[in-house]
C-alpha cells in the first residue's frame, strides 16, 4: 500500500469522511459498516479510517499516534508518520481513497485548508499560503452532470430499495451543482 501516501490526499479524504459522518451516515437505519461491501462509502473500505481513529489531538500543538504513542507538533507530521510507519496496519480490504470522491461532495476545488494542526513551515515551503485559489478548478454544467451521474451509480450500488436510493440521491447527488464556476456539493452545507 505504499501508493497511498503519495496518491491519496489525507486532507481531502478527511473532508469527504466528515461529510459522510455528518450528513450521510446519520440517515442510515443501521451501522454504516452494514452497507454492501462493494459500496465505496462503506467505512471498512476507507484506506485511512483506522489510522484516523488512532490519532489524538492532545493540545493545540501536540498530536499523538495511538499505535506507538509517539507525539508530534502537528497533524501534518503525524500523517507523515502514519505513512512511513503504520501503513502495514491498513486492512487489506481497505482500498478506497475517499479523496477520489471529492468532486461528488464539492471539495475538489477548495483550497487545502491552512489549519492550525498543519505547520506553517509546510505551507511556506510549498508557497501555498499566497496562492489563494491553488486547488480551485473551474467547472461547467457538463462536469456537474457527469458527477451527478457518477454519484447516482454509486448510490445505486450502495442501496437496494428505491426509497433509500431516492433519499440518498437527494442528499448527495442533487447537491452537485456548478455555481459561478465552482463545483458545489453537500460538503458546502456541512457545519
Amino acid at each position: 500500500l505504499e501508493f497511498v501516501s503519495s496518491d491519496c490526499s489525507r486532507v481531502f479524504s478527511r473532508q469527504v469522511r466528515y461529510a459522510l459522518e455528518k450528513v450521510v451516515f446519520p440517515l442510515l437505519p443501521n451501522s454504516p459498516e452494514q452497507l454492501p461491501e462493494n459500496c465505496v462509502f462503506n467505512p471498512t473500505n476507507d484506506i485511512f479510517r483506522l489510522q484516523e481513529l488512532k490519532k489524538v489531538e492532545v493540545s493545540y500543538s501536540e498530536w499523538q499516534c495511538k499505535y506507538c504513542n509517539k507525539k508530534f507538533v502537528s497533524e501534518f507530521y503525524l500523517d507523515k508518520h502514519m505513512d512511513r510507519k503504520h501503513m502495514d496496519l491498513v486492512p487489506k480490504n481497505a482500498t478506497v481513497c475517499l479523496a477520489n470522491y471529492c468532486h461528488l461532495f464539492g471539495c475538489k476545488q477548495q483550497k487545502q485548508p491552512f489549519h492550525r494542526s498543519y505547520s506553517a513551515q509546510h505551507y511556506d515551503a510549498r508557497k501555498s499560503i499566497s496562492k489563494k485559489f491553488e486547488f480551485i478548478t473551474p467547472c461547467n454544467e457538463a462536469e456537474a452532470i457527469k458527477s451527478r451521474n457518477e454519484c447516482e451509480d454509486i448510490v445505486n450500488s450502495c442501496f437496494e430499495s428505491t426509497g433509500k436510493r431516492n433519499k440518498f440521491s437527494s442528499v448527495i447527488c442533487d447537491q452537485i451543482k456548478c455555481k459561478n464556476g465552482l463545483l458545489m456539493g453537500v460538503i458546502n452545507k456541512v457545519p
